[in-house]
């Protein structure tokens, strides 16, 4: 239920997102895309679906895309790169993704912004902020030569010395009116102005120019844009008298109003070297569009300082944009900063951006941003700010600093653009792929990761820590008899039970189900893992209000310790789950340590599981029989069929360790139809020779009753075939079995009493089961357990149950097996108190059928 709201909300989010979100498959393949993605690229939904990530990727083939995606597997990245539309056209995008392991699949998600604009943006900053610098060198040139051929060379220096350039120009000064008369602007054989329409051929690369001069005949050509100047004669004269041609004028369009243009030319070897003229030319080719005309003829500063801003202030930008002075104050905003912000520029003008703080950042954080602006010139990150509505958002910001012709800062320039809802989407996606969505606990991936994490500073503190595994007992019960829903309010509250026993340094994790994993570091004295161990079990003991009822349940918890126990994670978290599943096999409720032993049982077990798949088909196995004798009589009247395991290497295998192993396994299944069917053989024999109301009792385990009959044999059909009375057989089930019945369960055990078959309850007294169900399944057996047996005294308390239970089963209708009866004087009692049958060693424990029929004989 929680998982299907998430998965709403997230495709809410993703929806509504402006970025582009899309979640892909290890091959790169699309799953899930937003509109706004299919509209960025130009595909409808359809379209979209059938894509790959190399289907728009520039940069990676289809091939190398599963290499590259598994890179982002459990982290989270950030890069920028270029994107291929539908059209053929490309975008410049900035990317965030990762990859997560969920429901066993690896899933990536992927948020794509378009920033082009932006790029733009910054490439126009660069430019302005290299112009501005080349400008105070040409300045200063202009002032301090006195020579104006050699005036020419030094400023042509400074323009091929500020190689990233993309404005070049040559110009001469004069020194009463100081002012700068430009001679070329713009440089090598093209014109790149936004706007301009190239009227005559002349203008062409490698065309033939006015008065015949071939552009790439000369060394080098500049044009300058006169805007009718009436000076451009005085300047033509000029250039002519140091040694360049002049072609004349070329009429050209910009802004749909005419203004002539003045070209130049040199053909000498000695004004540009072959390295200048390959930089001047590789800077105008990369001349950047939609770039203003940076005019050096405005002799007044403020003039020119407004032309800057409105190249940096873009009105119709998508992208917020702010300009502040050397003392960082608002002098300059865009439109879209007022739209993201709710701030107008004359609310915040002369006003520091620390007003827009949110406090989530401390002040490390804002240093290290001025120290980066400082010493690089520029910042790029996310901050969160707060709007003038006083709701935090979080920004992609870019700083760029702009300083004068003395090197001191002059302005810092700010884009950013709101990325809020993108963030929304990735925490979204990252808690579901590391938090449990039902206790908002970390899940397994994330408990790995806080193990690693844990087990380097145990490395580097040379600490140790404790690992528990935390299982809770009974907990299906609940589930079936009050529902999932109650059992999902139990497990809530159990988390928030464990939690409040441990630190917040500790961790406390869900690995499913109900099983919780506790991580205790940094341990100085192990003493404090008992009591946070017994603190848990005191905590999950009391009981659980649960739709007006109270429920039970307590739990079994492993310990180990890193690195007393191993130093390797994997073996850690075996080692742990070992040593929970002895305090479960203990009787619950308590807490074990791993141990060396443990290993070796572990091992063990393994083993003994891969050899008992071959044990049935190897006929290692055989069955034994234990008299059950009539108490009144002295006379065996009844058999349980138990079965025994002689394994070729290690002898005679108990049951208490292979039969728990059969039934995880599934095997118990067959071994169990063999059991009947050779028991189902004896008793045939020996109801024809002994006694014609003999029978034989079989165990049959929940996994059996449970399972769906496609590898088992029908027993009731089986009897009826081989012409043997349901009288012949009983069959043995656990109380438990009963208290978990399901509607399977209670439809086969109805068939057993159907067929005349009788059943028996085993163990009781050791479970929880409810009287009604003794009527309900008409059962005809009580065996009481052997604990209750072992220590019978004339004034004991397991007197007191076993004759409560005799009278209560015979009330019932029921008749009564003592099992573990090993002395006269527990007979005795036993008999005093009116039980019918007794099994145990006093009798015989249990034998192979041919001495089996010597007991019948004596």
């Amino acid at each position: 239920m929680d998982r299907k709201k998430n998965w709403r909300q997230f495709q809410t989010l993703m929806q509504n997102a402006l970025d582009g979100i899309h979640i892909m498959d290890e091959q790169g393949n699309i799953l899930e895309a937003s509109d706004s993605f299919c509209n960025m690229l130009g595909y409808t939904q359809e379209e979209m679906a059938r894509l790959n990530v190399a289907d728009w990727n520039c940069q990676y083939s289809r091939e190398e895309i599963p290499e590259r995606m598994k890179s982002f597997i459990g982290r989270s990245a950030r890069f920028e790169t270029v994107h291929r539309r539908k059209d053929g056209t490309t975008i410049d995008v900035e990317i965030s993704t990762t990859g997560a392991r969920m429901d066993g699949k690896v899933y990536f998600f992927a948020s794509s912004r378009d920033i082009t604009e932006r790029k733009q943006a910054e490439q126009k900053i660069r430019f302005l902020t290299q112009a501005y610098a080349a400008q105070s060198q040409i300045n200063h040139a202009l002032t301090e030569s006195g020579d104006e051929a050699e005036l020419f060379r030094r400023v042509c220096r400074i323009v091929v010395e500020n190689g990233g350039m993309e404005l070049a120009w040559m110009g001469t000064h004069n020194r009463k009116t100081k002012q700068i008369s430009p001679i070329c602007a713009y440089g090598a054989n093209q014109t790149y102005l936004d706007g301009i329409d190239i009227t005559s051929r002349g203008d062409v690369p490698g065309g033939r120019g006015p008065a015949g001069v071939s552009f790439r005949e000369r060394r080098s050509v500049y044009v300058h844009h006169v805007l009718d100047d009436p000076m451009f004669i005085h300047w033509r004269e000029r250039a002519e008298k140091y040694g360049w041609g002049s072609s004349g004028t070329v009429p050209i369009l910009r802004g749909g109003k005419p203004y002539a243009v003045l070209v130049f030319y040199h053909s000498s070897e000695n004004i540009f070297s072959e390295e200048t003229i390959r930089l001047l030319d590789e800077a105008a080719v990369n001349i950047g569009r939609g770039l203003d005309r940076f005019d050096l003829e405005k002799e007044n500063l403020e003039a020119q300082e407004s032309l800057r801003l409105s190249a940096m202030v873009y009105e119709n930008s998508s992208e917020a944009i702010i300009v502040t002075d050397a003392e960082n104050n608002i002098i300059a905003a865009n439109p879209a900063f007022t739209t993201m912000t709710g701030w107008t520029l004359d609310e915040v003008k002369g006003r520091n951006p620390r007003m827009f703080q949110s406090g989530r950042h401390d002040q490390a954080f804002y240093d290290a941003m001025w120290h980066a602006l400082n010493t690089r010139g520029h910042w790029h990150g996310e901050v969160w700010d707060v709007r003038k509505d006083g709701a935090l958002h979080v920004k992609l910001l870019t700083i760029n600093v702009i300083r004068n012709e003395k090197g001191e800062t002059f302005r810092h320039v700010a884009l950013f653009t709101d990325i809020t809802s993108r963030k929304q989407v990735e925490e979204l996606v990252w808690r579901q792929a590391n938090f449990d969505t039902l206790t908002n606990l970390p899940n397994r991936q994330m408990f790995r990761d806080r193990l690693e994490q844990e087990a380097r500073k145990a490395n580097r503190t040379r600490k140790q820590f404790a690992l528990m595994l935390i299982d809770l007992d009974r907990f299906k019960e609940v589930n079936d008899t009050l529902g999932h829903d109650q059992g999902d309010i139990l497990l809530v509250e159990a988390s928030q039970r464990i939690t409040g026993c441990v630190r917040k340094s500790d961790t406390v994790a869900r690995l499913g189900g109900d099983e919780f994993v506790v991580i205790v570091s940094e341990l100085d004295d192990i003493a404090r893992v008992e009591r946070v161990a017994q603190a848990i079990l005191e905590k999950l003991n009391a009981p659980f209000i649960l739709a007006g009822h109270e429920a039970y349940v307590s739990a079994s918890i492993g310990i180990t310790i890193y690195q007393n126990d191993s130093s390797n994670l994997d073996d850690l978290f075996r080692n742990v789950d070992q040593a929970m599943y002895v305090a479960k096999n203990s009787g619950r409720n308590r807490f074990a340590y791993f141990t060396i032993d443990m290993q070796e049982a572990a091992l063990t077990r393994m083993h003994l599981a891969s050899d008992l798949r071959s044990a049935l088909a190897a006929g290692q196995f055989s069955v034994h029989y234990q008299p059950v004798v009539e108490l009144a009589s002295g006379r065996i009247h009844k058999a349980e069929a138990l079965i025994r395991w002689r394994h070729p290497v290690r002898g005679m295998v108990s049951p208490a360790q292979f039969i728990p192993l059969a039934e995880e396994s599934g095997l118990i299944v067959q071994i169990g139809d063999w059991v009947f069917t050779e028991a189902v053989k004896q008793v045939k024999q020996w109801r024809s020779k002994f006694d014609a109301a003999f029978q034989i009792s079989v165990n049959k385990s929940p996994v059996q009753i449970r399972h769906d009959g496609s590898t088992s044999i029908a027993w009731a059909d089986y009897l009826r075939e081989h012409d043997i009375p349901g009288q012949s057989l009983v069959i043995e089930i656990t109380e438990g079995l009963l208290l978990n019945a399901e509607e399977n369960v209670n439809a086969r055990l109805l068939a057993f009493r159907d067929a005349g078959i009788q059943v028996a309850i085993d163990d009781f007294g050791t479970g929880y089961s409810s009287l009604a169900y003794l009527k309900e399944f008409d059962i005809d057996y009580l065996k009481i357990d052997q604990t209750f047996v072992s220590n019978l005294g004339k004034s004991s308390n397991d007197l007191v149950l076993c004759e409560a239970m005799i009278v209560m089963a015979h009330k019932l209708g029921l008749r009564v097996i003592a099992e573990g009866v090993e002395t006269a004087a527990q007979r005795d009692l036993l008999l005093a108190a009116g039980c019918d049958y007794a099994q145990g060693y006093l009798y015989s424990k249990p034998v192979p059928p041919e001495e089996f029929e010597k007991l019948l004989i004596n």
